[in-house]
């Protein structure tokens, strides 16, 4: 049977590294006419945004990162009987093309679309090709890259990469003019402190002190916004109160593009 000229199948979950690039690519080609659908992970949360209006599949899908011989154990069986769930899902919807972004989410899905002959791309968000690309990077057709020069490829896949950039969703390109907010000797001073979708342990310890440490004046003047991980969040609350500091924390925020808009200082990793 032929494949669906309009259907493309994107695999993708977990982190937000993972999910918006993939929000930003269905965003694009639905306004192209094309029609899109998302395999994920049964763990994941609901999609907001393009990907929230996708056709969703879950499947199962191992973690292919385990330190121990028991958690390779219990992720490989996973890993297999999530492939075959992709595999029966591909071959009735026959996508022109199969799409993933990395992560173990993706990995069944991947594994299904070669096994099935299936158009296959991975993209890469960082300088160093991921665990799981690197697993599918023998396998798949094409390796898009956010940066040049991708570290961690396989030479005998190096002929497969197309440098591409990074998919930004609309909302985030939309404020990209946006005016610097004014600042004075006087004003409030807003600092945005993001550490990925997951927040950064390093960044709820490291900064709360490092503010402690300037003149009190200028400490009386700061607005703090913070993602934390939610692990970290009283801790890091804790420490702002200490220092009489205005802070909103939260583990996540999705309002980002009106939060950037206002920011006189983005500290992120």
């Amino acid at each position: 049977m032929a494949a669906s000229e309009k259907l493309i199948v994107l695999a993708a979950g977990g982190t937000g590294g993972h999910v918006f690039p993939a929000e930003a690519l269905a965003t694009e080609m639905t306004g192209r006419g094309f029609k899109l659908s998302l395999i994920t992970d049964r763990r994941g949360g609901a999609y907001g945004g393009a990907l929230g209006s996708l056709e969703t599949h879950r499947i199962r899908a191992g973690g292919i990162a385990g330190k121990n011989i028991s958690a390779l154990l219990r992720s490989g069986p996973e890993l297999a009987f999530g492939t075959l769930q992709a595999r029966f899902l591909l071959k009735k919807m026959r996508p022109r093309a199969v799409v993933g972004f990395g992560g173990y989410a993706s990995v069944p899905t991947m594994l299904a679309a070669t096994f099935g002959g299936c158009k296959t791309v991975i993209h890469e968000q960082n300088a160093v090709l991921g665990r799981a690309n690197r697993l599918l990077a023998s396998r798949v057709k094409r390796i898009a890259t956010s940066f040049e020069g991708t570290r961690s490829i396989p030479e005998t896949a190096a002929d497969k990469v197309v440098h591409t950039g990074m998919p930004v969703r609309q909302t985030l390109t939309a404020v990209r003019g946006t005016p610097y907010p004014d600042l004075n000797e006087n004003c409030e001073i807003n600092i945005l402190i993001l550490g990925g979708s997951q927040g950064a342990s390093i960044l709820s310890e490291v900064i709360p002190e490092a503010i402690g440490r300037l003149d009190a004046d200028l400490r009386a003047r700061l607005s703090i916004i913070q993602q934390c991980r939610p692990e970290d969040l009283e801790a890091a609350r804790g420490r702002y109160q200490q220092l009489a500091i205005k802070a909103e924390l939260d583990s996540f925020f999705d309002d980002i593009p009106e939060r950037l808009c206002a920011a006189h200082l983005l500290i992120s990793r």
